[in-house]
């Protein structure tokens, strides 16, 4: 860690996304409860129901007891079997029997209405219950962005290093990065392992290839090797250069970032050639070549070129070793005419 920022807003706005959470989950209990409440009310309405049913049940059977009694007294009384009085208390306990006829079938709708409001409340409350657990998930998704965001007011390096320049003190301040007015707050190096940053020549550039080894050479201590890792493949308009990066341990860390030296690099592709001075070449027709002596005559051979040193240019093809080679003069030498070395 490298430094640490203190940001209330961020600190507020956490603490009211937990009040949130908090809040939330109180209501999914709430609901929750509801919901045990409603089931409860209407088991206890399915009882009555169910009571009121059985009380129905005996009811009617009571009912029809008291209306076939009622006949049977009122044909007695017809006759003048009976008194009077028998008929009008059988008719008395049969006006009783339909009353608590009607008061069951009460009893039955007042159940039936009460599972019907229970099982309203099961279903308000179990979309009350969805309700707050959406919002409880609304309230920690809230809360996980705001925790996400304080990360970033923690500063970590990314890797190991050095702090080359430090940018702010304790109890700076610190623009936000949207406000496009930011600055860094530390300069910080890995040394461990380095870049080097190498401007190849156009003569010599295409000749450069990834993997090649390459040792760097500092104003004191001993050439580290490296090798080539990436380049341009394509030519600086200003400098006519290719940009070519070598990386390089450095487990001593001896070298230190922004450091000047030089760079060789082994064209190990490059087949054993022959060294001609540079004037010595000759272009025709566009073509590289040189004029030799062969059986005492000028004879022009085309060749293909290599390095080119400035004073010194590689003859890759079309010359063997021993070869005699014009390099003076021959511009006045023309192919075939009789030549006589004298020295």
């Amino acid at each position: 860690m490298l430094a640490r920022l203190w940001i209330p807003e961020m600190d507020q706005q956490l603490l009211q996304k937990t009040a949130a959470i908090d809040q939330a989950d109180a209501e999914v209990a709430q609901a929750t409860a509801a919901i045990a409440q409603a089931r409860a009310e209407l088991a206890t309405a399915n009882a009555l129901k169910l009571e009121a049913d059985a009380e129905q049940l005996e009811k009617q059977g009571q009912l029809q007891l008291r209306e076939t009694e009622h006949r049977r007294l009122k044909g007695l009384v017809d006759r003048d079997a009976v008194s009077r009085e028998l008929l009008d208390e059988a008719e008395y306990q049969l006006a009783a029997a339909r009353a608590a006829v009607k008061a069951a079938e009460a009893r039955i709708k007042s159940a039936q209405a009460k599972e019907q409001a229970a099982g309203a409340l099961i279903d308000k409350a179990h979309a009350d219950r969805t309700v707050a657990e959406k919002r409880r998930e609304a309230a920690r998704a809230d809360a996980e962005y705001v925790r996400t965001m304080m990360q970033y007011a923690t500063i970590t390096a990314p890797y190991n290093g050095i702090i080359t320049r430090r940018w702010v003190d304790t109890g700076a301040f610190v623009q936000s990065a949207a406000s496009g007015k930011t600055e860094p707050l530390f300069t910080l190096a890995r040394v461990d392992r380095l870049r080097i940053v190498a401007d190849i020549p156009e003569a010599d550039a295409g000749l450069v290839q990834i993997g090649q080894p390459v040792q760097v050479s500092f104003s004191r201590g001993q050439p580290l090797p490296g090798k080539v890792v990436r380049f341009a493949d394509a030519l600086d308009s200003a400098t006519r250069n290719m940009r070519t990066e070598i990386e390089l341990n450095d487990a001593e860390k001896f070298l230190r970032p922004g450091l000047f030296g030089s760079v060789t690099i082994a064209l190990a592709d490059v087949p054993d050639a022959l060294l001609l001075p540079a004037n010595a070449v000759l272009t025709d027709a566009g073509k590289p070549c040189v004029l030799c002596i062969e059986d005492g005559q000028a004879k022009q051979r085309e060749v293909e070129l290599g390095l080119n040193e400035g004073g010194r240019v590689q003859v890759i093809r079309g010359l063997s070793a021993g070869s005699q080679v014009i390099i003076e003069g021959q511009n006045l030498v023309r192919e075939g005419q009789a030549v006589e070395v004298i020295n």
